[in-house]
Formats: C-alpha cells, sequence, structure tokens
C-alpha cells in the first residue's frame, strides 16, 4: 500500500472536519424532531404528515441534487445546505404547523445535498490534486468512522443541551443550527470550488436503461426489493421507536439514541469478521432473521429495558446490513448505471415510507411494528431466494468453492 502524503493528509482532515460538523448538525436533530412535535402537543397523524414533507422534499429534489450540484458548484451546494438546514432549525421555535411544515420542506431538500455534495465534492477535489486513486478508500473508511462517532458525541450533547433548557426539546435543533453556522465558515474558508461533467444521457434516457436492466435480472430487482422493504422499515422504526420506550415512562433521549448508534457502530464493525468467514448473501439472511425477532419484541410487551434491548440488537443489524447491501450492490449492479439504478431502488422506498407516514395516525405502535415486522420477513424471504440461486449455481457449475460461484454470479 502506498503511503499518503502530508498534503494529503492535510485535505483529508480539511474535509473530515467539516464533514463531521455538518453530520452533527443532522444527528443532533434525530432523537427529538418526533419529541418535539409531542412537545407542541400534535397527535401521530399529524406528526406524521411533517415526516412526510421532509421525505417528500427529499425525494424529490434528490432527483435533482447530484445535477445541482454538479452545475453550480459542490461547495456552493455545501453552504446552501447550511443556509438551508439552519433556517429548518428556526422554524422550530414555531408551534404553528404549516411553519413546522416549511422547516420540514428546507430539511428534507438539505438533506439530499448533504447525501450528494460532499461526497461528490471530496471525490472530484481528490482527483483534480492527482492524488492516489487508491487512498480515496482510506477517507471513505474515516468516513463511516467519522459518522458513527458524531452521531454517538451528538446523542450525548443533545441531551445535555435539552437537560439545561429544562427539557425543552427546541434546544437539540439550536445546537444543530450552531453546526450549521460553523460548518458554512468552514466550507467558506477552506473548500476551493470544484464543478462535475454536465453531459451525458438525460434522466429519463438513464432511468430508462435502468429499469430495462433491473426487470432483466433477478438479482438486481431482488436486491432492490430488499434495500427498499429494510429501509422502510428502518424508517418506520426511527418514527416509531421513541412512542414506543415512552410507553414505560419518560427516558433520556440523547443517551438511548447513543446507545443506538453504539449499537450500529458494532454491527459494522463485526461485519468485516463475518463476511471473511461466510458469503455476504447468508450473512444478510441471518440479519434479516434477528431484526425480524428484535421487531417482534414490541409487539409483545411494552416493558422500557426489553424495549430497550431489542432495538439495540435492531440497531446492530442495521449496522451490519449498510456494508453489506454495499458490498452485493458493487457485485451485481453494473458499474455503467451503478448511480441511476441506485437511485431507482429509492424510489419504491420513499412509495413506502409516505403511505406508512401517512397512516401511522390511525394506527396504534403495535400494529405500526406488526407492519415492520412483514417487511423484514419479506427481506428474509427474498434473500432466501437469493442464497437459493446461488445455491443453484453452485450446482450447475459443480463448483469446489462457494466463494468461487460469488464472484462469477
Amino acid at each position: 500500500m502506498t503511503t499518503t502524503t502530508p498534503q494529503f493528509k492535510r485535505f483529508q482532515l480539511t474535509y473530515l472536519v467539516v464533514y463531521a460538523v455538518m453530520m452533527a448538525a443532522d444527528w443532533l436533530q434525530g432523537p427529538y424532531q418526533y419529541e418535539l412535535y409531542m412537545y407542541y402537543q400534535y397527535d401521530r397523524g399529524d406528526i406524521g404528515l411533517l415526516f412526510i414533507a421532509g421525505f417528500g422534499a427529499s425525494a424529490i429534489f434528490g432527483t435533482f441534487a447530484g445535477s445541482m450540484a454538479d452545475k453550480y458548484g459542490r461547495k456552493l451546494n455545501a453552504i446552501l445546505y447550511a443556509v438551508l438546514y439552519g433556517a429548518s432549525c428556526v422554524t422550530k421555535h414555531y408551534r404553528n404547523f404549516w411553519i413546522l411544515m416549511f422547516g420540514r420542506f428546507l430539511g428534507g431538500i438539505a438533506t439530499s445535498i448533504l447525501f450528494s455534495a460532499f461526497e461528490s465534492w471530496m471525490v472530484a477535489e481528490h482527483s483534480k490534486r492527482q492524488y492516489n486513486e487508491s487512498w480515496i478508500t482510506h477517507t471513505f473508511s474515516y468516513m463511516f468512522m467519522t459518522n458513527f462517532g458524531v452521531a454517538i458525541a451528538s446523542g450525548f450533547l443533545g441531551q445535555a443541551g435539552v437537560s439545561y433548557y429544562g427539557g425543552n426539546p427546541v434546544a437539540a435543533f439550536d445546537l444543530s443550527m450552531a453546526c450549521c453556522v460553523l460548518g458554512g465558515i468552514l466550507v467558506l474558508l477552506l473548500w476551493d470550488e470544484n464543478y462535475g461533467n454536465t453531459g451525458g444521457d438525460s434522466v429519463m434516457s438513464a432511468m430508462k436503461t435502468a429499469v430495462q436492466k433491473v426487470s432483466a435480472d433477478r438479482k438486481l430487482w431482488l436486491l432492490g426489493s430488499i434495500q427498499s422493504c429494510f429501509e422502510a422499515a428502518m424508517y418506520a422504526f426511527v418514527f416509531m421507536w421513541t412512542p414506543a420506550i415512552k410507553q414505560g415512562g419518560d427516558v433520556p433521549l440523547g443517551i438511548v439514541f447513543s446507545c443506538f448508534m453504539i449499537s450500529s457502530a458494532f454491527g459494522g464493525y463485526i461485519y468485516k469478521y463475518l463476511a471473511q468467514k461466510w458469503p455476504v448473501e447468508r450473512v444478510l439472511r441471518v440479519v434479516f432473521a434477528v431484526s425480524l425477532a428484535s421487531m417482534v419484541v414490541p409487539i409483545v410487551t411494552s416493558h422500557q429495558a426489553t424495549l430497550a434491548v431489542a432495538f439495540c440488537v435492531f440497531e446492530a443489524t442495521v449496522g451490519i446490513f449498510w456494508p453489506g447491501i454495499g458490498t452485493l450492490r458493487s457485485r451485481y449492479v453494473p458499474e455503467e448505471e451503478r448511480a441511476t439504478i441506485m437511485n431507482l431502488f429509492r424510489i419504491p422506498l420513499n412509495v413506502l415510507v409516505c403511505i406508512l407516514l401517512l397512516k401511522v395516525g390511525d394506527l396504534s405502535i403495535s400494529t405500526v411494528f406488526i407492519i415492520t415486522s412483514a417487511m423484514h420477513a419479506m427481506c428474509f424471504g427474498m434473500q432466501t431466494v437469493l442464497v437459493a440461486d446461488i445455491d443453484a449455481a453452485i450446482a450447475a457449475k459443480d463448483a469446489p468453492s462457494e466463494r468461487e460461484i460469488l464472484n462469477e454470479v
């Protein structure tokens, strides 16, 4: 492995510091979105509509976020993220439903930028400065670990802020706004501007090709369906874990959230050992069985400690899922349509989440977890089909090694 240079390390640090601050702005809000709306005495139906506004804005704007960053500049988009997300935090000081709705819309747009412009800036800048191509894997690795570390720290910081202000959850959003201001200043002072390539096929042409390839390859549509079901169930969990765990009384949400992130980090840590010992397809089948079991728990009990343990187990499966599904995407999704197909996978995800949130006001907590359990059962079933396809390939090729077959299919 080529040794990195001091110049590269400075570039890497410049990016990761900004990335950490901007991610902190997002993570600080996580445990308190639902809590704030309950603090303002909205019911679950209204809260569901507010969440839908965020998901809807992200889904609609997400299609164009990457191209806008390419055309107008990644640095400018990063600053726009800070402005929009900071403005969304300001709206949290108002109880008015439509002001809160506007804030969720701004937050949804900002989230689309967060998950496109920042990584795009880093990749383009890495290439422009002609650093060794293999070094970019270092940066991605540090991003993964930084993200979990920031999430854990944000949970404790948010809890401290809310406690200091007498339990008012808006304090977490004020801390988030401070991160947006700091992050925007850092981008303005430390980053150079870069742009992408605006050429290529139209969005509709690329989508048509992607749909054709997914339709023709069972591995692809299984993979896309698994990703959509698991992530939709995960977002439903994000929406419902707070009311579920508070059935047994008040609980320090920031501390619980940090425990979730520690569990996810643990899952991500053990993934590389699991993948070394077993094929990823089989690892994920076990993961889906465990995630299903953990989501059954809130259906049968409201005991707070039991729910906390079950939810931490689920977060550990999430930590394994992310690198696992990424490995399968790298194996099965064709490189020339990778971004388009990945965006295509997110369309059913957003539809599922919006439908669930539209109905959540009419559903009990246990009913929502029955639905999420069904989604995890579907993931397990589809993953079993995928593994069966692998077994059939092994039998047909009479291969001595399962891993050799996995590298071919």
